[in-house]
């Protein structure tokens, strides 16, 4: 029989919450960095891991940190062609940052190696990227698959009071109710994860991007940041106003793309009444300008039939090009 231990909560000491980067990236927890592909994900992880290796300053802040060694792990880039080549670039102190080598692929479960690693290099952040690439064979859409296995790496990070940053891949539709739903997986990632941030194009300036904290549970959400990555690097712009609410459906690809494939199946074998194809688009989170873009852009008819227009069947070869 498995042994329990009951505590009251008197015998608990309080602690408060130590910051690597607040509000963004706390000690001991655990942070989502997710964004669209091409936004700088992985140049993101590695510009904050060089800044810290040295000890300098992080994105906009005045104070400069203390040099912390760091666990990079990647599954997707070469460490010697891609990893360490973007590293030197942005100055890291490569004596402080490190990687687990082993003849099989690492994954969360692998707590053995992972704890052995930030004993012996006094590791106070762990980075994995991508976040695909170290559950096992657990089951990406399972919600008690993701919490199981993510719940190793918690662990470790509360044990030895360490930063995680978990790089995730997103959705491409902008048919969410909020950015941390794109996540791919279970929901239940978004919700294990203590902070969130997303990585964007900016909607109306050409070449920058963002960095949006959309989610907190520690701390006030925190502002955006704009960015453009550079031949050197990142340069860090300034804070932004653009919040999650703003880039909710803000997405133009991909947007565009989701009221495409929305008019080729709602169309395919029949009219319908134009107001019903509006009424549905917005329950779709279709705005009423990228629908009408889309419809442009199939050569879907409209007509009037009795007193009612509608949207003709979609017609494949009426396609324009």
């Amino acid at each position: 029989m498995e042994k329990m231990n009951v505590i009251s909560f008197s015998e608990v000491e309080a602690e408060e919450i130590s910051w690597l980067f607040y509000p963004y990236i706390a000690y001991g927890k655990l942070t989502l960095l997710g964004g669209e592909a091409g936004c700088g994900k992985t140049m993101v992880a590695l510009a904050l891991a060089s800044v810290l290796s040295n000890g300098g300053k992080l994105p906009l802040q005045t104070e400069e940190t203390e040099p912390i060694n760091i666990l990079y792990q990647t599954a997707e880039d070469g460490l010697a062609d891609t990893i360490i080549p973007r590293l030197l670039r942005f100055g890291a102190d490569m004596e402080r940052i490190s990687a687990i080598y082993t003849d099989k692929y690492l994954t969360f479960a692998n707590r053995e190696q992972i704890e052995q690693a930030i004993v012996r290099k006094n590791i106070r952040l762990m980075i994995f990227d991508p976040f695909q690439a170290f559950v096992g064979k657990a089951n990406m859409s399972s919600a008690n698959d993701m919490r199981s296995t993510v719940r190793e790496i918690i662990e470790v990070a509360q044990m030895h009071k360490c930063a995680v940053i978990i790089t995730c891949h997103t959705s491409k539709s902008a048919n969410y109710a909020n950015l941390l739903q794109r996540i791919l997986g279970s929901v239940d990632i978004g919700a294990i994860a203590r902070s969130a941030l997303y990585l964007t194009n900016h909607p109306t300036k050409k070449d920058v991007k963002l960095l949006c904290h959309i989610k907190s549970n520690l701390a006030p959400i925190g502002q955006s940041i704009e960015f453009q990555i550079t031949n050197k690097g990142i340069d860090w712009l300034g804070y932004s106003e653009i919040a999650e609410k703003d880039l909710l459906g803000h997405s133009a690809d991909s947007a565009f793309q989701n009221a495409i494939d929305f008019l080729k199946m709602l169309l395919a074998n029949k009219n319908m009444p134009s107001t019903k194809v509006y009424d549905m688009a917005a329950s779709a989170g279709i705005g009423f300008t990228t629908l009408k873009k889309a419809k442009r852009y199939l050569g879907i008819k409209a007509a009037k039939i009795g007193n009612v227009w509608y949207f003709k069947q979609y017609q494949p070869k009426e396609v324009i090009t």
